[in-house]
């Protein structure tokens, strides 16, 4: 038969009544993903026929993407 196996080390982000670190992760990981899916879908549409407003964003997403990486490497 299994054994209940007791968790004893901390996780990544909990949420207690006093910190909700765990929702703004989520929050957080859901924009960054759903902005790279518009982003991609937008290069995708506008196939060589890029603007300003195409490398604005551009410079955006890779911010982001730089931002979240380093996020990453910092926290563990």
């Amino acid at each position: 038969m299994a054994q209940a196996i007791a968790v004893t080390s901390s996780r990544f982000a909990t949420v207690t009544p006093d910190d909700h670190g765990g929702y703004i992760y989520i929050a957080a990981l859901l924009s960054f993903v759903y902005s790279n899916l518009t982003f991609f879908a937008r290069c995708f549409i506008k196939w060589k026929v890029f603007g300003l407003d195409d490398a604005v964003t551009c410079l955006g997403q890779v911010c982001s993407c730089t931002f979240m990486s380093l996020q990453s490497t910092i926290h563990q």
